[in-house]
């Protein structure tokens, strides 16, 4: 929004707030609430002389991502997730009141490297900023020095194209990758992390050397390693446990190369998760505590000697400080000029030496509102007392007797909130940068999505709006709870998502989840009208393409289907994304050649990617080739033993195998693999609750056992993913005909009839129901054209048994 829009509007939060003020007399008693806010002013920038502190000195930058303050014993926490970190924050200096300035992983770490606030530094969401060439990060500064530089990233939102690689000898974003279905795995466990970093720093222990290691576990989804899932209930609380071994594990190898005398130790989140306050179930939507409330722990190196050790070791700052003040901290400690690093932050070191008191106030913002949902931006202020948030409905929050944010004291304390809006004020300023995100290449965005990001543009508008943040999450709780459960029940998620389309109709979140959730429930005709709606706005979201795609294509819209594809690839010619769909509008239109020549590139140029293996093995099967179908399954299973629909094809293989056995009278032996079949056909309900030929294969099974509403609410299970199955609807009218409910029963026969299926079974169905409801010319044409079928000899002694027993009537 231009520059003067966005300051009215502030003005606007402002004039509001001195009108309260004098209107309303001063509340409470005892202290000055105004005593711990300084007034409005630039912020000092001491420096630390590093006189007689020796060195050169090594520096380890360690960020956990998505670490919640509250969550470590050194910070109160009760369960003993963190042993090693509370064992080490003794060793040096813990910052109580550290606070991110942005609750988004790579603008955090922009500001953690450069000492600049996002709205200095210009990036201000994941995936679709860019740091500018232009910003100085403390890698380029520590590289101009003389020193060895490198990374060690956990996930993709830090990968290098997005602009902090600047400066980095080495930069390790080679992020492993497997597809499956619409999720990507890219991150890193800590346990890679931990290696891949004790060989960099192993390669480079002569020094002097900058090494930043990224551990991303904490963030969600929430998976740690059985033994700590085991060891913790909370998923959560079992990845920073698992984090905190990673980090001994680390710090064994830095201590066994003795390069605990000579390095300096910087441990810090770059933001929390909110886990529910306020809520919201993960971050990036409000400002509150959860989230901007950040661990921060300092080590000096033994042998430095730039300081007491009292005020080194085993030190509580209780002081608020922000993350950008770590940049020139890092500099500082290094004893390098303050000069080399251009940045508003502050060294924090005097305020260790007890020579300053510290910057007194922290920024705090998230844009993530704005660009997700078209909701208002939310910005803030942290004192030691206060936590203040403008927004459309602006609050401010008495730490002292509400620490967890609860009571808005806005009208209590006007005269506060009039001073934390103007330092907000002075915070934004005319350094700030207007919003210009960059072009990102598809691929990126679709892996970041995986990883739960959904912006991929700036929308239009006002970041400052009316539609409050706070107001709205119950409808971001709705957009979460559908995602989750798209696969395993895409009816209820298209539910959720047309509940929240019903209060935003222009929710582009929504929609978009809605397009998924009506492709996965096959709805071919409303997914089409979903993604036509909204491509309108987003014409570059390869997302919205690939659903606009699919169903063009089961619409048979073949010709807009091709012309999509077409343009959705000169965009980006080299997407191994695009060309799997490629391959399915292809078998679509009966193509199977050209779809499989597409698909075997695919899987020679990425055996690990799982879906065109997927879509192999299953033309495989169609085609009739079991052995191939079966080698493929056992390659995608290696690599990756819980894919429903490999497991459900061996399931499949299992119950083919058993009919052969079951008609060679091995008998026992069929038993025992139809007792297989079913387990692994459950195991796949266990995985996707809705998997459509496990459900059909497991109603079979149900059906034989005499356990009729059982197979039946697996049939109609089967047939909400796959609707237009034949099979199915003659299994479900088989089912209603011997629980004697004839006219449903006839229907899902006629359908089945319609949908292309001829077989002993439906005709024989469909001749006892004429038959016994009076129409008894139809049942004996039925009967007499599942006898042209050429049934079994028993079957038809049976057909003809019923044919006589109409023969005169």
């Amino acid at each position: 929004m231009p520059r003067s829009q966005a300051t009215e509007a502030r003005l606007g939060v402002a004039t509001a707030l001195v009108v309260l003020a004098g209107i309303l007399p001063l509340s409470g008693c005892g202290q000055d609430p105004l005593t711990q806010i300084p007034e409005p002013a630039e912020i000092e920038q001491p420096w630390l002389e590093p006189e007689g502190s020796g060195g050169p000195w090594n520096l380890l930058l360690i960020t956990l991502d998505t670490t919640r303050r509250d969550h470590l014993g050194c910070y109160g926490y009760e369960l003993p997730l963190t042993p090693f970190l509370d064992e080490i924050a003794q060793r040096g200096i813990l910052f109580e009141r550290a606070i991110s300035a942005v609750p988004v992983t790579l603008p955090s770490h922009c500001t953690m490297l450069t000492g600049l606030n996002p709205q200095e530094h210009g990036v201000r969401n994941n995936g679709t900023f860019l740091l500018d060439s232009t910003q100085v990060t403390v890698a380029e500064v520590l590289s101009a020095a003389g020193y060895a530089t490198g990374a060690t990233l956990g996930a993709m939102p830090l990968d290098e194209e997005f602009g902090l690689g600047q400066g980095f000898d080495t930069y390790d974003d080679d992020f492993p990758e497997q597809i499956h279905g619409e999720d990507a795995v890219l991150e890193r466990p800590a346990t890679d992390v931990t290696e891949l970093a004790a060989t960099w720093i192993r390669e480079h222990q002569s020094g002097p050397f900058f090494h930043w290691a990224h551990y991303y576990d904490p963030h969600f989804p929430y998976t740690p390693p059985p033994q700590f899932a085991q060891r913790f209930g909370f998923p959560y609380d079992g990845e920073i446990a698992y984090m905190d071994d990673e980090l001994r594990r680390l710090f064994q190898v830095i201590d066994e190369l003795d390069l605990l005398d000579n390095t300096w130790v910087l441990i810090v989140a770059d933001h929390g998760e909110s886990l529910g306050d306020h809520g919201e179930p993960a971050h990036g939507m409000f400002v509150y505590r959860a989230t901007q409330d950040a661990p921060c722990i300092l080590i000096p190196p033994r042998q430095w000697k730039g300081l007491p050790e009292q005020q080194t070791r085993n030190r509580r700052i209780e002081e608020v400080v922000a993350l950008r003040d770590l940049a020139p901290t890092m500099i500082n400690a290094l004893g390098l000029e303050q000069d080399r690093l251009p940045c508003s932050g502050s060294s924090l070191l005097p305020l260790v030496a007890g020579t300053w008191t510290g910057p007194g106030v922290a920024y705090m913002e998230t844009l993530v509102p704005f660009f997700d949902y078209e909701w208002s931006e939310l910005r803030g202020i942290r004192s030691k007392r206060w936590t203040y948030v403008r927004a459309p409905e602006p609050e401010l929050y008495d730490l002292e007797d509400d620490p967890q944010e609860q009571v808005n004291a806005i009208y209590q304390y006007p005269e506060v909130a009039q001073r934390l809006e103007a330092w907000c004020e002075l915070f934004a300023g005319s350094s700030e940068k207007p919003l210009e995100t960059q072009q990102i290449d598809p691929r990126t965005l679709e892996r970041l999505r995986s990883l739960g990001y959904v912006a991929s543009s700036i929308p239009e508008g006002s970041a400052v709006n009316d539609k409050d943040p706070k107001k709205r999450m119950h409808l971001v709780r709705k957009i979460n709870q559908a995602r989750n459960t798209i696969q395993s029940n895409p009816q209820s998620a298209i539910e959720l998502l047309q509940s929240v389309l019903r209060e935003e109709p222009q929710n582009s979140v929504a929609l978009r989840f809605l397009a998924r959730a009506q492709l996965t429930a096959r709805q071919w005709e409303p997914a089409y009208g979903t993604a036509r709606k909204i491509i309108a706005r987003l014409p570059d979201d390869q997302d919205i393409q690939i659903y606009l795609i699919k169903a063009a294509a089961m619409t048979d819209r073949f010709d807009e289907a091709e012309t999509l594809l077409d343009m959705a690839m000169e965009q980006d010619p080299d997407s191994r994304r695009l060309l799997r769909v490629q391959a399915e509008l292809l078998a679509v239109q009966g193509q199977d050649e050209e779809s499989r020549r597409i698909l075997e590139k695919l899987i020679e140029g990425n055996p690990g990617d799982i879906e065109p293996l997927l879509h192999m093995a299953r033309y495989e099967w169609t085609a009739g080739n079991l052995d191939r179908a079966a080698k493929l399954i056992e390659q995608i299973l290696s690599q990756d033993p819980n894919v429903p629909g490999a497991l459900a094809m061996r399931g499949e293989l299992l119950w083919t195998d058993a009919q052969e056995m079951r008609q060679a009278g091995r008998r026992e032996e069929a038993a025992a693999v139809l007792a297989e079949t079913q387990r692994v056909m459950e195991h796949v309900l266990q995985l996707d609750r809705a998997e459509p030929v496990a459900s059909f294969r497991l109603g079979v099974l149900a059906e034989i056992g005499g356990d009729l509403p059982r197979a039946l609410q697996l049939y109609e299970q089967s047939l909400a993913r796959e609707p237009n199955n034949p099979e199915t609807h003659a299994s479900i009218g088989g089912i209603y005909r011997a629980m004697q409910r004839p006219a449903e029963a006839l229907r899902h026969l006629e359908l089945a009839e319609s949908l292309g299926l001829q077989s002993v079974s439906l005709l024989v169905n469909k001749g006892v129901i004429y038959a016994t409801t009076g129409r008894l010319a139809e049942a004996r044409a039925a009967w007499q054209a599942a006898l042209a079928l050429n049934p079994s000899e028993e079957i038809a002694v049976g057909i003809r048994r019923n044919l006589d027993m109409i023969k005169d009537q």
